[in-house]
This record gives C-alpha cells, structure tokens and sequence, in this order.
C-alpha cells in the first residue's frame, strides 16, 4: 500500500533535451516525491535570471498505470514527455549562477532555485547539475 505522500508523487519523472543523449527517467517514487516537496523549501528566482540559459525539460507521470513501466529498463526506455501534460523545466547551475527549477503545474508554479538535495536526485540518475563556464 502506497504511503499518503508516495501516492501525491509523481511516479516517474521523464528529464530530456538541453543536450542529453537520451531521456533520463527518475523511478524511484519516493525520491520524486521528495523532489516535489523540496520546491517548498527552497527561495524563489527572478525569470531574468534563467535567459538564454540551457535547460532540460521535466515530464511528471501521475497515478499507478505508471507502475506497470519500471519493472524493466526497455518500458522506462519508451517514455515520451509527450505522454504526459504535466510538464517544468530545471535549469543547470550555469556561468555562476544557481541550479534552477520550475515544477509548472498545480501549486507547484514558478522559478525555484534548486536544493542540494533535488540536485543530489538529478545527479544520481545522469542529469547534469552544473554545465558550461
């Protein structure tokens, strides 16, 4: 039985573009959710702070038909970040400035600057969390 907060997670987390060779999935449904909840913790960013910056593109799976796809590596391999609606952004830390992220959808709208412990998750999976000078 899933937990109150595992349930109010995304199950999977789809990161793509900005420069990845190939689309990156974060299964691990209690780290998403931590994920989520660490966008509360952090301050908000100004919009300027993130122009003409390289980016990676977030798509959030909600709900348990998810499931079925992290048993094996090839399910994870056919995600689409068009298979979903719930789309953000994060924006590497770059040229000094910080990591940023945008969850943009529900509650969860607006420039953040990213936790250690949301770059510690994105790390984990092969995201990179600094690029460029």
């Amino acid at each position: 039985m899933a937990t109150t907060a595992m349930a109010a997670a995304p199950r999977l987390i789809l990161v793509d573009q900005g420069g990845l060779e190939r689309p990156v999935v974060l299964a691990d449904w209690g780290k998403n959710g931590q994920f989520l909840v660490e966008w509360h913790r952090s301050r908000p960013v100004a919009r300027a702070s993130i122009r003409s910056r390289p980016s990676y593109r977030l798509s959030f799976m909600w709900g348990p038909f998810w499931s079925d796809f992290v048993p094996t590596e090839k399910a994870l391999r056919a995600l689409r970040a068009s298979d979903t609606e719930f789309h953000g952004r994060f924006w590497p830390a770059w040229r000094g400035g910080p990591a940023v992220v945008d969850l943009g959808h529900g509650v969860l709208v607006g420039l953040r600057q990213a936790t250690p412990i949301q770059l510690r998750i994105l790390r984990r999976v092969g995201v990179p969390v600094r690029v460029g000078g």
